[in-house]
């Protein structure tokens, strides 16, 4: 199964939702410098209203170097969840009896089965694996599963909380005191990961977060590529300035190529708030 994606590749979301609710989303995925093969994947989904509130699905994922088709593996995570959440969403009885964390926890664990079911069908795909970040918005709540070191953060006003905790053994020694945090950034460990999709048939232990948002409220979803080179303080920075999702988007993804970043980087940045040009959109051809 050969991959066709683009090196680059970009979408983008405006819908109302619902009169009240609207939307600002971009989504972007840039291949890593002299890199032949873009590892990461991402999918914007809106997934109409569920139990009368406007839902959106979006989510992004990094094939973990180092192994085999790690593009492979993000792709299909990536269509494995769209399809799991879609079909769900679009079955009222389901979503009248399942907590929303749950259904986020199931399709963590078929993209996981899809995965390992793929190595068994090609063995030499064995050790093939990724990240997974996935942000269910059911309006006004979300829902944030996570397995592996792919960010998810709440923008509010010019504070970005991370709602995710990297899921790798240099966060855990951080976690213990073990490790400051400035060395944890300089290990050269810092991309082992203790938690994962795919790589062996041991079990997923998949993270969930809710949060309660307001209008004017953003979640911005991230590969390592972008938050290697820039720590969270230069990330709320560029967050914060003005702009539509496309801008903001485009500026995070240049910084983080201007600060060194070498690695496939992928982002979605979706506002709850109408688009608002600035004179500073940039295309992509300029980013990087």
């Amino acid at each position: 199964m050969p991959d066709d994606r683009p090196l680059t590749r970009t979408d983008s979301l405006a819908t109302e939702g619902a009169p009240d609710i609207p939307l600002d989303c971009h989504g972007m995925s840039l291949a890593g410098a002299k890199r032949k093969v873009n590892q990461d994947d991402f999918v914007l989904t809106p997934l109409g209203t569920i139990q009368s509130a406007p839902a959106w699905l979006f989510a992004v994922a990094d094939g973990i170097g180092g192994g085999p088709a790690g593009d492979r593996a993000s792709s299909l995570a990536i269509q494995t969840m769209r399809e799991f959440v879609r079909r769900s969403a679009s079955q009222p009885e389901v979503m009248a009896k399942i907590d929303p964390a749950e259904l986020l926890t199931k399709g963590v664990l078929r993209c996981h089965e899809e995965i390992l079911a793929d190595v068994d069908a090609h063995p030499e795909l064995f050790g093939m694996g990724t990240t997974l970040t996935a942000a269910l918005v059911i309006w006004p709540r979300a829902w944030v599963v996570h397995a592996g070191d792919s960010r998810c953060y709440l923008q509010r006003g010019s504070r970005l909380e991370p709602m995710t905790v990297d899921q790798t053994l240099v966060q855990r020694m951080t976690d213990r005191g073990i490790l400051t945090a400035e060395s944890a950034r300089r290990s050269r460990w810092r991309h082992a990961l203790w938690n994962h999709l795919g790589k062996t048939s041991g079990p997923v232990e998949p993270g969930v977060v809710a949060a309660d948002l307001a209008l004017g409220d953003a979640l911005l979803l991230t590969t390592d590529g972008i938050t290697d080179p820039l720590p969270d303080t230069s990330l709320a920075l560029i967050a914060g300035e003005s702009g539509s999702a496309r801008n903001r988007s485009c500026r995070i993804i240049r910084a983080a190529a201007e600060r060194g970043g070498r690695d496939d980087m992928t982002l979605i940045y979706v506002r709850f708030a109408p688009a608002t040009e600035s004179a500073d959109a940039s295309p992509l051809s300029r980013v990087g």
